[in-house]
């Protein structure tokens, strides 16, 4: 049977293709992460965790470039149930699985038919994205909460309505304390609409954008 939109809109086929999509990310960000050994940056927060108290780790990124709420819930989790590669890799792994839901469905508006499911399906299949929700570093988390802080600055630009705000602010914020280097894309969007709201005011004295 061709996938067409009336098949599309059979809920049974959607929720098979989501079921099937689902599988291969679930599959491809779990397989053999049992044995996967700490590397590289991922021993910033273990290092900070073993010298710093609460305070100190709250207070600063550090030189070594720490995830502060990441390493603030490693420590709690180290002082408490303890701490294993497979618990420093919890956040991260349900961050990558969310973004193969999250991004599809805020590109929704400009997708048709079956094209959300096929957009699922190549990121469930990104080698680097299934690299970010294997590390225990904050890029699985960061990723669905940057690309959902730019979707929604764009849709309240477009279609002027505030709630898009509520998704925006907090995913701008836990993005930027996740890691600052998020600020470039959110920032970098914001300013965007900021210069051409100068503009509306500059050649037409629209207050409109910058309000």
């Amino acid at each position: 049977m061709p996938l067409n939109m009336q098949t599309i809109k059979n809920p049974w086929v959607a929720g098979l293709l989501t079921l099937i999509v689902a599988v291969i990310a679930v599959f491809l960000r779990s397989t053999q992460l049992g044995e996967q050994i700490l590397i590289d940056d991922e021993w910033h927060a273990v290092h900070g965790l073993i010298h710093l108290d609460y305070q100190r780790i709250l207070l600063s990124f550090g030189e070594a470039d720490r995830s502060i709420p990441l390493t603030l819930f490693f420590k709690l989790m180290a002082d408490t149930i303890g701490l294993s590669e497979w618990r420093m890799r919890m956040l991260p792994w349900i961050g990558g699985l969310a973004t193969v839901l999250v991004v599809p469905c805020l590109l929704r508006p400009w997708l048709k038919s079956y094209e959300p499911w096929i957009a699922g399906l190549l990121i469930a299949i990104s080698p680097l994205l299934i690299h970010f929700s294997r590390y225990a570093r904050p890029y699985g988390l960061t990723v669905p909460l940057a690309f959902a802080a730019v979707i929604a600055l764009w849709r309240w630009w477009h279609d002027r309505d505030r709630r898009w705000l509520v998704l925006f602010v907090p995913a701008t914020v836990l993005a930027a304390w996740l890691h600052p280097l998020t600020l470039m894309f959110t920032g970098g969007a914001l300013l965007w609409f900021g210069l051409a709201s100068l503009k509306d005011l500059l050649r037409d004295r629209n207050m409109a954008g910058l309000m």
